[in-house]
């Protein structure tokens, strides 16, 4: 077992056998995660309204995040500005793919409901996208470590 699996063994007593989020914390369910650390994981959505819509979530199961302990909110808080930044730039960042000029940065909002950009997401974007969103994050740890 790596450190990784280790990880993910030990949180098992925090999950819910039928949450999907769990699944994804415990390594049953398939995702492609952009980042991760000891309290918070983030992936792509699987039905994204925009491309690069991140879900950012902590590993321990909880029905509401107003239920977190104060020290998890905090590393949430933390990981959902880190990723928020490494998808902005992967967003920027010029895409081979002309016909889609949506990014993860438009702040137009789609009609929910109505069936507006919620396609399923395709395992050969989302895998490029992944890899973007990595590349950008580590843009955003040598900016971040430069202010230090």
């Amino acid at each position: 077992m790596t450190c990784h699996t280790l990880a993910r063994f030990d949180g098992a007593k925090d999950l819910s056998e039928d949450c999907a989020f769990c699944k994804i914390v415990g390594g049953e369910s398939r995702a492609y995660v952009v980042y991760e650390d000891t309290e918070s994981i983030a992936f792509l959505d699987i039905l994204p309204l925009r491309p690069g819509h991140t879900l950012v979530i902590p590993k321990k199961h909880v029905q509401q995040l107003s239920h977190l302990d104060a020290a998890t909110a905090a590393c949430l808080s933390q990981a959902l500005v880190y990723t928020t930044r490494a998808v902005g730039k992967a967003a920027s960042k010029p895409s081979s793919d002309k016909k889609d000029k949506k990014s993860a940065s438009t702040s137009r909002m789609a009609m929910m409901g109505l069936g507006h950009g919620r396609e399923e997401l395709d395992d050969k974007e989302a895998e490029v996208l992944c890899k973007k969103i990595r590349e950008a994050s580590q843009e955003v740890d040598k900016e971040r470590n430069s202010k230090l």
